[in-house]
């Protein structure tokens, strides 16, 4: 039952991951008998935490993550966490145009090779075959960036879902001479955004 109740408790709209200057989103969810409560500063909610009463909530800052739990009558918290991040469009700068480098695990065929993933079209996309259950897509750079975001864009189909149940952001780090996680997320969607402790590498994966 949580398992159910975690995929449709609380929907954020809009789900993109990126929002403009100014701009407000809204929560809601089915269960009409459970409050819904939330913190804007990444902790965690409780039942003592702001009552979402159906207002228009306001983007703050270059970044702002939303944490929501669904409660009972009796304070009880039902289900898990559900977390949105939004990112100030403004203040994002792609990197990932300025790649020297693409490769992926896999691919579907030659039409979503891995620099398809991140050529700044919304036209194109990297892809992996039918049945795919790990893939890893990598940006190589000529030179090190500090990143404390990504947003990550994921083709759903018209009446569809994530297929994307979960998902990291890792750094080459060249002093260990191993891959670091830099952020672990669930779900994907459209439009997905992760803010994290600024890490600084040429190779993102």
């Amino acid at each position: 039952l949580d398992d159910i109740m975690d995929a449709q408790a609380i929907r954020f709209s809009p789900e993109s991951g990126e929002m403009e200057a100014g701009g407000t989103f809204t929560m809601a969810s089915p269960y009409e008998e459970l409050q819904i409560r939330y913190t804007l500063d990444g902790s965690v909610p409780t039942a003592e935490s702001p009552l979402y009463a159906g207002e228009n909530l306001a983007m703050s800052g270059k970044a702002l993550s939303v944490n929501a739990i669904l409660v009972d009558g009796n304070n009880r918290q039902i289900g898990s966490v559900q977390n949105q991040t939004y990112l100030a469009a403004q203040s994002m700068t792609n990197i990932a145009e300025e790649k020297s480098a693409a490769e992926a695990s896999s691919i579907y065929s030659e039409e979503y090779t891995a620099d398809k993933a991140a050529d700044g079209s919304m036209d194109t996309r990297w892809a992996t075959p039918d049945g795919t259950i790990t893939a890893t897509l990598e940006l190589a750079f000529d030179r090190e960036y500090t990143v404390n975001a990504a947003l990550i864009k994921e083709y759903v189909d018209s009446g569809e879902t994530s297929r994307i149940t979960s998902y990291a952001v890792e750094y080459w780090d060249k002093e260990s001479g191993t891959w670091m996680q830099a952020y672990k997320g669930g779900e994907g969607g459209m439009s997905k955004a992760c803010v994290f402790d600024s890490v600084t590498s040429d190779r993102f994966r």
